[in-house]
C-alpha cells in the first residue's frame, strides 16, 4: 500500500478554484501509472482526495455550501465518465456512494487510471436571490 499511496501523491492534480461563477468547479484528481481494478483501491483514493477538496473549498466557502458535487472516473481505454448530484453541502458519504454506483454501472471490467472529485459552486446571482426577504 505504501508504494500505491506514493504514486497517488505524485499524480495529484488540481483545477483552479474561484469564489465566483458556477461554471468553474473545484476539482481534485488522482492519476497513477497502474490501472486499478478493485473498488477498495478506488475508495482509498477518495478517502485521500476528500480532505484536500474540503480544505480548498473551505477557503472560498467556509460554510461548504455548493450547487453540485460529483466524481469522475477515467478508464484504461481513455474514455471517462462523470456523475454529479445536486447537493447543498459538500458530503463525503454521498461522494463515495456516487463513486460506487458509477464504478459498478459504468466500469465494465475496465481498469481505472484516474479518480476525481469535484464541486460546482453556487451561482452568486442565485445566492443573492435566495437570501432576499419579502
Amino acid at each position: 500500500m505504501a508504494a500505491f499511496c506514493g504514486s497517488v501523491v505524485r499524480g495529484l492534480t488540481s483545477a483552479t478554484l474561484t469564489a465566483n461563477g458556477c461554471e468553474n468547479p473545484s476539482a481534485w484528481n488522482a492519476r497513477w501509472p497502474e490501472d486499478i481494478h478493485h473498488w477498495s483501491e478506488c475508495e482509498a483514493i477518495i478517502e485521500r482526495l476528500y480532505p484536500e477538496l474540503e480544505r480548498r473549498l473551505a477557503k472560498v466557502k467556509p460554510d461548504l455550501l455548493i450547487a453540485r458535487q460529483g466524481v469522475k472516473l477515467k478508464f484504461d481505454d481513455f474514455q471517462q465518465t462523470t456523475q454529479e448530484h445536486v447537493w447543498p453541502r459538500l458530503n463525503k458519504a454521498d461522494l463515495i456512494a456516487t463513486a460506487r454506483k458509477t464504478w459498478d454501472e459504468r466500469r465494465g471490467g475496465r481498469g481505472v487510471r484516474l479518480v476525481g472529485l469535484h464541486v460546482t459552486l453556487l451561482d452568486p446571482q442565485m445566492e443573492r436571490q435566495l437570501v432576499l426577504g419579502l
